[in-house]
């Protein structure tokens, strides 16, 4: 079956999602960098091993993980098309590898009263605290009480 991997089947898949999924030249652009990274990582088997397999030769390789996942995703949308239309007969997905999340220091009440307590006066730092007030203060309703 891994003549579901040349070209044409390929072309076909990107014409439907260009002109009937309506997705972006990027998305457009994303779709093929992948199929270029299985045919580099993958042996360009499309079976249950083939997937994981492309999955480990990219983390061998020291991609980063969350490239390796981006070129996983793009993979498995063209999997689930082929599966959809019936060139499969299991719906095949690449592993994804795991990601640690990052997490975003957030403000501290000390600094969002030093923001809100800050006197402004130009009309750009009064236009500013007017989009920030209610983002930093949601519970309280007039502008500045004090």
């Amino acid at each position: 079956m891994t003549d579901l991997f040349e070209p044409q089947p390929f072309k076909s898949f990107l014409q439907e999602k260009q002109f009937i999924k309506n997705v972006t030249p990027k998305t457009i652009q994303a779709y093929k960098d992948a199929f270029k990274a299985f045919h580099r990582y993958g042996k360009a088997e499309i079976s249950a091993q083939g997937v994981k397999d492309f999955m480990i030769e990219m983390v061998k390789s020291e991609m980063r993980p969350g490239s390796a996942n981006t070129f996983a995703r793009s993979i498995n949308s063209y999997l689930t098309c082929l599966f959809e239309n019936g060139h499969l007969s299991t719906h095949l997905k690449a592993p994804l590898q795991t990601v640690e999340k990052r997490v975003l220091r957030t403000y501290i009440a000390a600094d969002v009263k030093k923001i809100v307590s800050y006197k402004t006066q130009t009309f750009g730092e009064k236009r500013l605290m007017t989009i920030l007030y209610p983002i930093l203060c949601p519970q309280r309703r007039s502008w500045r009480s004090h």
